[in-house]
């Protein structure tokens, strides 16, 4: 697999697709960058700090962007597509002949390590815009504090449980994606993205965390420990991606070219 990583991973880079993905990422952070400029009774994207809490510090306010970017459906739906057109578009334009010689489940593989780069590429650039954003403009206003971490250590855990999660929620998209392109056609594929994030809503808000990619990141206010919500969402997001994965890639293997 390795050997073919590098140049499936430029392939997947090349898509407008994946240009798409990455540019989504400067979205919310945009939003809320914009909405400084904006009177108060405007209430576009205006964070806000209640009486006696901390201000925001850019661990609390990084952490709230990354998880207001994928509420907005538009990066995992453009995660969903980017998926389908590496896995089905390569079936529907009769490519697949072109890797006789490799092993159907090395590329597999290498097409999800490169789209699993990608996400990474997304959450970093995520991370790197609101840093961009926090310290030109968005940590200067009464509700920011201009300070990197947090004075509540809750608030610098969860930074990083939101920062992982989201990204294992969205390693999971790849993984289901995949197996509804091969198995299915783009309209239930593009729906079943709606359909997984109110899923992910459901069992957070009904105290059902523990089965989530994203973890349980309530509990980390209530004196959770960090490590076990840590390590069940990285658990079910494995469990999740290896039996999607298993099967996939049967699947994978038996197509014609």
């Amino acid at each position: 697999m390795l050997t073919i990583l590098k140049p499936v991973f430029e392939s997947i880079w090349k898509r407008k697709e994946t240009k798409i993905v990455i540019g989504l990422a400067i979205l919310t952070p945009t939003f809320i960058l914009i909405s400084t400029f904006l009177p108060e009774e405007a209430n576009f994207y205006q964070p806000s700090v209640a009486e006696g809490y901390e201000l925001f510090s850019f661990t609390g306010m990084e952490a709230m962007i990354h998880g207001f970017a994928n509420s907005l459906v538009l990066p995992i739906l453009a995660l969903f597509y980017l998926t389908y057109t590496v896995f089905r578009g390569e079936a529907d334009a009769r490519t697949l002949f072109l890797y006789k010689d490799i092993k159907r489940s090395d590329i597999f593989w290498a097409k999800v390590v490169s789209l699993i780069g990608i996400i990474f590429l997304y959450s970093g650039a995520i991370f790197l815009t609101s840093l961009i954003y926090y310290y030109a403009r968005i940590g200067h206003m009464d509700y920011a504090s201009l300070n990197f971490w947090a004075q509540d250590p809750a608030t610098n855990i969860n930074f990083f449980q939101t920062f992982f999660g989201e990204s294992f929620s969205m390693i999971v998209c790849v993984f289901l994606a995949a197996f509804l392109s091969l198995k299915k056609g783009l309209g239930l594929t593009m729906a079943t993205s709606f359909v997984y994030l109110i899923v992910l809503i459901v069992i957070n808000n009904f105290g059902f965390g523990f089965l989530s990619p994203l973890g349980n990141r309530d509990a980390l206010y209530e004196g959770g420990n960090f490590f076990v919500i840590f390590g069940l969402s990285t658990l079910v997001t494995l469990i999740y991606s290896l039996v999607l994965g298993y099967t996939t890639v049967r699947y994978f293997e038996r197509m014609e070219y």
